[in-house]
């Protein structure tokens, strides 16, 4: 909060210091003053990103002082971004493929050339089986939830930085009810999501993980109705998290947004016609300033948009070319009927369908926030 406030009052302090100091603005074109940049503290977002996040922004020249860049940021460099990140992910996934591939047809010419195996041998069997595929399967798994861990406390990391930034140039812009709402939510969801990767996120999913390997080990004793109903809970959990946050914004955003239309419109007309000589230069020099502040607030929550693109679009990429080769797999065991080791891919892969649903859904609503705060606050303060 004192970050907020101070961030908010350099940024008046400038305001002030251009209008006085004869900020320079065409009819055609509003451009963004170094002073207001500088002041919101905009300049410095990407300073606690990882190197290969500031390597992609660098490259495609993305900062809140260059609102051109959306247009340098096209269907197809968004398609080669995304090919580059396949290649360089997708061996692992198909490493999995390949030797659980191998796994089922050693087991199925074995079990043929034997005749099938019966009563304990065939028990003995699948369980070698299944230990072979849980240790093909479970250090990459593993790892990949270690990397969901990575991601998400980095964009909260992130998110600290880029809210109080964000929030004051929403307030300072006109939209006061916009920025108090959007900073309140945000650190509501950042202290969730922490509580979430902690203390529900990886034991539940280290715990579906070991439930996938023990319902395959154990083939008198059920556990894929467990595992079902750990799915269907989080499914519903993420869902009523998401509802609630962007409701709860959305509706704040529409409320809030009419009193700071209405607030910005008086302030201009008294301004205009209740100060002697002067009133209507002043007016029309807050005006411009109101322009600056609403197209760096623009440029900024692109920038925070692009940046969460690229924090959660590595692991998102990783965990669906999982997901498509633990399904593979499955697909090549049931067809070569190897019960067993189908059993504990399917449960894998309910297991990585959980995992990309929390993914996805902190992703979604970390961008929804800034996209909707943006679309509702447009019409706040008009000039």
């Amino acid at each position: 909060m004192k970050r907020m406030v101070k961030c908010i009052m350099v940024l008046l302090t400038a305001g002030i210091l251009l209008l006085f100091g004869g900020m320079h603005g065409s009819a055609e074109a509003v451009q963004i003053p170094e002073e207001l940049i500088t002041a919101s503290g905009a300049d410095e977002l990407g300073d606690s990103l990882e190197p290969d996040v500031q390597t992609v922004l660098e490259k495609y020249e993305i900062e809140a002082g260059n609102p051109d860049a959306v247009d340098d940021v096209g269907v197809w460099e968004l398609l080669g971004e995304l090919t580059e990140m396949v290649t360089q992910q997708i061996s692992a996934p198909l490493r999995i493929f390949f030797l659980m591939t191998a796994v089922v047809a050693f087991t199925a010419l074995l079990q043929g050339l034997q005749g099938g195996l019966q009563g304990g041998m065939q028990q003995t069997g699948d369980l070698i089986v299944v230990l072979a595929g849980a240790a093909a399967c479970v250090p990459q798994i593993c790892s990949s939830f270690l990397r969901v861990k990575e991601t998400l406390s980095q964009c909260a990391d992130f998110m600290s930085a880029f809210t109080p930034v964000f929030a004051g140039i929403l307030m300072t812009s006109g939209s006061v009810g916009a920025g108090v709402g959007y900073q309140t939510a945000v650190y509501a969801l950042v202290s969730i999501i922490m509580q979430v990767i902690e203390s529900v996120l990886l034991p539940v999913l280290s715990m579906c993980l070991a439930l996938s390997i023990a319902d395959a080990v154990c083939p008198h004793v059920s556990l894929g109705g467990l595992l079902r109903f750990c799915k269907t809970c989080t499914t519903w959990l993420l869902g009523l998290l998401m509802t609630i946050f962007l409701g709860v914004l959305s509706i704040q955003g529409i409320v809030r947004g009419a009193t700071d239309s209405f607030t910005t419109k008086t302030a201009r007309y008294v301004v205009s016609n209740f100060v002697p000589f002067i009133g209507g230069a002043v007016s029309d020099a807050y005006g411009t300033v109101l322009g600056s502040l609403k197209i760096l607030r623009s440029s900024t929550g692109f920038v925070g948009i692009v940046t969460r693109c690229i924090i959660f679009l590595p692991v998102l990429i990783q965990l669906v070319l999982y997901r498509f080769a633990i399904s593979g797999a499955a697909a090549v065991a049931e067809l070569f009927s190897s019960a067993a080791l189908t059993k504990l891919l399917r449960g894998m892969e309910q297991t990585l369908q959980m995992t990309l649903a929390v993914l996805i859904c902190f992703s979604v609503m970390f961008l929804v926030a800034i996209a909707l705060v943006l679309l509702l606050s447009s019409g706040s303060g008009a000039l």
